[in-house]
Formats: C-alpha cells, structure tokens, sequence
C-alpha cells in the first residue's frame, strides 16, 4: 500500500474548526454545577539554565524515563547536563527526582539530584526508571562499566527515599578510592557469569515483574540491545543484603537474532496487573538500517526466560505502484489484556537521499514519509485482530504504553506519545480504546482526547545536538505509563477528587518560547516536565478536557467547571478543548502529514532539523485545512514524519 499525503483524515480537520469544546465518551449525568473540567497537572521537574548545546554536552535534559508502583510514588531519572566536563569531554551525567501524589497534591520528595560522576563520551545513556516493593534502579548504558568503553548495561540501586544503597556484590568493588556505590554494577558482567564479551549492550525498557521466587528481592525485565545486532531480555533481581543489596542477572535471553538498530519494548501492564509471568516484546528485525525484513513480538517467561512464542507480526514491503520500500520502524508495545497487545510502528519509505548529508553514512531514513500505526494481537498465538493508520499525534518517534481510560473503570487504551521534532511543538498524548476481549480497535475521534501533556517538546532536535554524534542521525525519546492512583478521589477536599487514576508522561522540553527574531536553538537548553493526566474519573459527573494547569497552582476540592464555578480556582485554559491542548481553537489534529505544528521539509527520519513549527491557535486549524485540501490535490510530500 503506498502511503501518500492523501490519507489526511479531512473530517476530522473540518470537525476541529467547530468542536472547540469537546465531551469525554461515555460521561455519565451532569454534574450540579455544569460540566466538570478535568485538568492535566503539569510539574516543572527541572529548569535547565540558558547555554550553548554542543557535542556530548547534553540537551539540559534529555531522555527522561519514570517509573510508579500505583500507590503515589513517582520516580524519574534522565541524562542530565552538568558544568564540569568528566575526563573525556563529556558534560553529561545521570540524574534523578522522586515524587509522591498524596490527597492534597503532587509532593517533592527529592528534588533533581546530579548522580555520581561517570567516566566516558557515553556515561549515562538511555536511563530507565525501576521500582519495586522495596527498592529502586536505574539502569542504563555507560562506558564507565568496568570492562570496555562500548557502553554497557549498568544500575544503581536505591532505597524508595531515593538514597543509594550500596551493592554488595558489584563488579566494581572499591574503584577510584570511593565507596561501592561511587560506579554502577556491570549488569552484562553478572548475567553472564562473569565471562563479559566486551560488547555494547545496551537497554531499553523495563518492567517490574514482582517478588523473585528464589531470594523474596524486585524483580524487573529488561529489554536490551546487544551490539546494535540482536535483541535480548535479561531478568534483574535486587534482594536485600545486610545493610545493602544484592544484584544478580538469572538469564540473559535472545529473541531477534537479526536486529540492527533494535530497542526493544516490553509490553508493560499497569501497577494494577499482579499476574506477570508472561510479558511480551518487541523488536525490529533487520539487517539493515532502516530495519529492511520486519518486526517480531515475542512472548517471555519473566521466571525462567524461556521464549514461548516468537512470530513476525509485520513484513517489510515494495510499493507495486511506487517501487518504493516500505520499512517498518520504531515499534513499541502496550499492555491491554492478558490476552491482546496493542503494537505501535511506522511506516517508512526510502530517504529522498540515501547517502547525502549526515545521515549516518546513508543509514538513516531522513526526506521519507513516515505513516503511525497502531495494530492488535492475540497473545495466544500472536495472530493479527485489528489494524488503524495515522493515530499517533506526529508520525514519527512515536511511543505507546497502555493505560485505563473514560469513566468509572475505565476501558483499555493505548496512550500514544509524540513530540516535536524541531523543539518548538507540543508535547501530546492520544488515547486509543482497544478491545480487552477481541482486540478490536474502537475508532478514534482525532478532535478529542488528544492531551497537551507540555507546550514544548523535543524528540530530535537539541536532543541529537547534545549527543555524541551531533548533527547525525539519532532522537531523544519521550516517555509515559499508566495507572497512578489518585489518593485525592472522592474526598471533598481532595486533590482533583473527581480523577481516579492518572496516566503519567515525562517530557524534555523548551521552558518559555524564543525572543521575536530569534531562533528557538539559540542559547537554550531543554527543561524537564511531569505531566498527570486524567485517566479515569467519577461515572457520576459529567466531564470535558480542562486544559493544563500547573499542580502546585491547582487548589484542593472540586475541580473547575463551565457553568462559572471554578472549585475555588484552578489553572490556566480552564476551557481548553481537544484534551487539554492549551487555549481554545489550539487543535493540533492527528493524521498523516496534517498536524499544524509539522512544517518541517526534511524531519522524515531520525536526523536533526533546525526549522521552527507552528504552535496552533485558529490560524493553526485553518493552516491544518489548507494542508489537507492542498494534500488530495497535489499529494504532496508529508513535511514532518
């Protein structure tokens, strides 16, 4: 199938000019008072200072990942901008935050902390967040990993505080005349026995999977990269160990053995789901970049790493019409059910220049169009149930988790995440119901329930700068997950006591818009948000998207509504539409190629682009109609991807 510009989705666009105020599905009777509005709650988690951003000097913050247990608290790490370069030039090291959502509001309970200095122009790459009953990690890619300087998988540990806890077996010992906690244990070392490769490994997502059968310690699943070649899930287990912990690696599995640029996802259920003895995961499959064979799903047995099942749910194609090679790219994977996933990918065309520019050597797919998906299995036995194009909010860098949506309970949903790929767009989330029980997906209305989670945010742009590699190919990534309790439910004067659960998002971004004339890049570096948005909420009230309000900003009690009571305040854009993207008439709508921020003529791939986009307003949905008539009559090449 040849993907063209003409797969705009016209009548949503049209429906946007109108639909200034929409409704969430299935609200129950209205609320005393007039509708509900139900309020994204943003945190500034970090404001970067002004400064150049070069080469392996980071972004401010990039590449944020969180993890929560369900029960409020919050744990956030990411690669963090520091002023004194480590031995190789690098200005970058790990950080993190933690947080706890209480009856009353969001708390700080460890404000950003810069960890330990690492060594190596890769120190603390690609962070995930981890918490289990009784302790923490971060784990994450650096060169300072005691055997080689291809990074490596590493982790610290931390007590549920945030304080280090020292490891009592890390392969590092007592380096550098610090203590066992200065320098983060070799994961790779531990899983294989102590006979490391020397290779790069490096992960990608991660999972907790409960209480580890053998030593009563958090266990995770770890989704990883070997070599930039194979694909692999590893089991991590902390357990307590005197006044400290002990770190082992029961199995170190692969599942693609063909997978060049992979970044494995795992398909993660919410804090609510108990039963984790069988997790799937993600993959491209490829011997090329971009990936030129497929993408795989595979089933885990998270006890013994046994893979259960491993199919090719999607084929890389040739166009019979344009000739063009259609790459399936960038896939993750949502949790719906124990029996149905939901996989995010794109489709991708050949780059307009394969071997120009710095497109890594010609490796990359910069100057093709790029087409979302969102597709469901039957975890049984991996068979395809459903299939939907163009639903995330930018068509390229796009990243899924799965989460409960709408009234009462909720119904399952997939979040699909994006950002912008010049820095200069928002951040947005779009929730896609899909069946628990058949895999169907419910179609979604591309005018409602799209969430502005932050008014900046950036996926390539100072993100690829900040890295080793700047100008090259390369993206930061945004990242979320779903089913945060809200202590303040139902309490009279609670925290947003009509929401439920929140669906959580972490995203790197500009903090205030560039001086007139000025170009966005130019002395700024990138801030660091937490976004709580409304999941589920009281069947009883009748609710609509409240617009994004600061948390610490949001009072105690009933929420705002349309009939002129605003529960005693509340934030910015009380009557914001479209999910809460800020303002009314700021519409950005989903489809292929007609979002109005997407102005960008070469952000196909995943190189770096330096042109501003627009942010919306009326201007912005007129601008979004023009595209789509102007695309059915020229099909015209998509401008963001």
């Amino acid at each position: 199938m040849s993907i063209k510009r003409t797969r705009i989705f016209a009548a949503a666009t049209l429906a946007s000019v109108g639909a200034l105020v929409s409704s969430h599905a299935d609200a129950g009777p209205a609320a005393t008072g007039g509708t509900v509005l139900l309020q994204t709650a943003t945190k500034l988690v970090y404001e970067a200072p002004d400064g150049k951003v070069s080469k392996q000097q980071g972004a401010g913050a990039m590449d944020a990942h969180l993890a929560t247990d369900g029960t409020g608290l919050i744990f956030m790490t990411w690669t963090h901008s520091v002023p004194t370069k480590n031995n190789d030039g690098a200005g970058i090291q790990g950080a993190i935050a933690l947080y706890q959502l209480t009856d009353k509001g969001l708390v700080t309970t460890k404000d950003t902390t810069v960890l330990p200095t690492l060594q190596g122009e890769r120190d603390y790459m690609r962070p995930n967040a981890a918490v289990g009953a009784k302790f923490m990690m971060t784990i994450f890619a650096t060169e300072d990993n005691g055997v080689t300087n291809n990074p490596q998988s590493a982790g610290w540990v931390f007590d549920r505080k945030g304080a280090m806890v020292p490891i009592t077996n890390t392969t590092r010992g007592q380096n550098k005349g610090g203590a066992a906690t200065d320098l983060p244990t070799n994961l790779i070392t531990l899983g294989l026995k102590g006979n490391n490769d020397a290779q790069q490994w490096g992960p990608h997502s991660v999972c907790p999977i409960g209480t580890d059968a053998a030593t009563g310690g958090d266990a995770f699943l770890v989704g990883m990269q070997r070599n930039n070649q194979s694909a692999w899930v590893a089991k991590v287990v902390v357990a307590a160990d005197g006044a400290g912990a002990k770190v082992t690696v029961p199995f170190l599995t692969k599942f693609v053995n063909n997978a060049q640029h992979t970044r494995p996802q795992i398909a993660c259920p919410p804090p609510s789901v108990t039963d984790r003895s069988v997790l799937a995961v993600t993959s491209v499959e490829a011997n090329n970049q971009p990936a030129d064979i497929g993408i795989r799903i595979a089933t885990i047995d998270t006890s013994t790493g046994q893979v259960l099942k491993n199919v090719r749910v999607q084929q890389v194609v040739r166009d019979a019409t344009t000739g063009k090679t259609i790459h399936t790219v960038q896939p993750s994977l949502a949790y719906i059910s124990k029996d149905v996933v939901a996989l995010q990918w794109q489709k991708s065309d050949n780059a307009a220049a394969r071997g120009g520019g710095n497109n890594n050597n010609g490796n990359g797919h910069t100057g093709g169009e790029n087409l979302s998906m969102l597709t469901s299995y039957k975890l049984a036995d991996l068979s395809k149930v459903d299939e939907m194009e163009a639903v995330a909010p930018y068509q390229r860098h796009g990243r899924s988790f799965g989460t409960m949506y709408g009234a009462g309970e909720g119904a399952a949903t997939v979040a699909m995440m994006g950002g912008s790929s010049t820095g200069t767009g928002k951040g947005l989330v779009q929730m896609v119901n899909v069946d628990s029980a058949s895999g169907k997906i419910v179609a979604a209305d591309r005018t409602k329930d799209l969430y502005n989670v932050s008014t900046y945010s950036d996926v390539a742009a100072l993100q690829v700068r900040g890295k080793r590699n700047p100008n090259n190919q390369g993206c930061g990534f945004l990242n979320g997950l779903g089913g945060l309790a809200n202590p303040g439910f139902g309490q009279a004067t609670g925290f947003m006591p009509e929401v439920k659960t929140f669906t959580l998002a972490a995203v790197p971004g500009y903090k205030t818009a560039a001086a007139p004339g000025t170009p966005q890049t130019t002395g700024q570096r990138e801030s660091l948000y937490l976004s709580l948005i409304p999941a589920t909420w009281d069947p009883t009230k009748q609710t609509a998207p409240g617009g994004v309000a600061n948390s610490d900003n949001i009072p105690t009690g009933p929420s705002p509504t349309t009939g002129g009571s605003n529960g005693g305040g509340g934030g910015s854009n009380g009557g914001g539409s479209n999910g809460g993207a800020s303002g009314a008439g700021d519409m950005p709508t989903t489809g292929y190629g007609n979002q109005p921020e997407m102005t960008d003529a070469n952000s196909g791939g995943c190189s770096v682009s330096s042109k501003n986009e627009s942010t919306g307003g009326l201007a912005g949905i007129l601008l979004t109609l023009g595209l789509t008539i102007a695309g059915i009559r020229r099909n015209k090449k998509s401008e963001e991807k």
